[in-house]
């Protein structure tokens, strides 16, 4: 099973690793847990590293949502944007958030 099937399902075998096979994080029992672990080690290294790239994995647009949702909050939380606003776009109303920095 692939890395970003695997965390979908919520398993631990095969996700939360890096490319050379370094464990990124603990990725154990729920989804959502799962989830949280994986944007609670993306805020860390987005914290300690602000100039570094990084990226979040997804299977299914509603584990990309829940990501970007989680991110959001702790950018959030941490002053990174501001508060959401409601922009019409040719697909539908789409929400976005200003960074402050």
């Amino acid at each position: 099973m692939g890395r970003s099937k695997a965390l979908a399902a919520g398993s631990d075998a095969g996700a939360g690793h890096g490319s050379q096979g370094r464990r990124r994080g603990p990725v154990r029992g729920h989804p959502q847990a799962a989830r949280g672990a994986l944007v609670d080690g993306w805020n860390a290294v987005r914290q300690a590293r602000p100039e570094a790239s990084q990226v979040m994995l997804a299977h299914t647009r509603a584990d990309v949502a829940a990501l970007n949702q989680l991110a959001r909050g702790r950018m959030r939380d941490a002053g990174a944007v501001g508060e959401d606003q409601v922009v019409q776009t040719g697909r539908g109303e789409r929400t976005f958030a200003p960074g402050t920095g």
